[in-house]
């Protein structure tokens, strides 16, 4: 029976208590097919909310995304989500400008790259973002794409959020419950630009 009203964060926990040992997500790798289940699926979101917490990510922020869907995309959707925040999903095609439009008027506060090619996409208006608090990638960027941005802005690897949300957990193990506890069904889940958008240059 589902406590509350009904919230992302509230049908999370609801799943994982009824089938803790099921398989929650399946993804390929190395040609084999990895399964995880809901128990330490919800465990991989717990430890990113508390990065992502740490990282000075508030309850409203939106996280835009900027990557071919994946599962560490997915985990970040779902911790994004149940830190009571909203998510910005930016189509890995789209150019520079037209990321730029999206990150300023969904008033975005982190980025989340994929890897070094859409890292590039955006350097050159870093500048522009004032809203900008952190960087985050989900594959590790090179030293030569880092030495670009590094020293002006906040970054994170995926692996790194990783450790700083288990490190976290020590100090703040009800974070995620006290979420979902609080989290209200009319707060806003994502925020979906269509592949109608048009941009134009000056």
């Amino acid at each position: 029976m589902l406590q509350g009203p009904r919230t992302i964060g509230r049908l999370l926990k609801q799943r994982v208590q009824k089938t803790p040992d099921k398989y929650a997500i399946g993804w390929i790798e190395n040609n084999e097919v990895k399964n995880l289940s809901f128990k330490d699926y919800k465990s991989t979101i717990e430890v990113l909310v508390n990065a992502l917490q740490k990282v000075g990510v508030n309850v409203g922020d939106k996280i835009a995304i900027l990557s071919q869907t994946c599962k560490a995309w997915h985990f970040l959707d779902m911790a994004t989500m149940c830190s009571r925040c909203c998510l910005v999903p930016i189509y890995p095609s789209y150019i520079t400008s037209e990321v730029d439009y999206i990150f300023k008027h969904s008033d975005s506060t982190i980025i989340v790259v994929e890897n070094d090619k859409q890292m590039e996409k955006i350097i050159p208006i870093l500048q522009d973002w004032t809203n900008l608090k952190a960087v985050i990638s989900i594959q590790d960027l090179s030293e030569e794409t880092l030495k670009k941005f590094r020293n002006s802005y906040p970054y994170y690897s995926f692996k790194e959020l990783l450790r700083i949300g288990k490190d976290e957990m020590k100090s703040h193990p009800d974070l995620l419950e006290n979420f979902i506890q609080n989290q209200q069904p009319e707060e806003l889940a994502s925020i979906i630009y269509t592949s109608g958008l048009i941009v134009t240059g000056k």
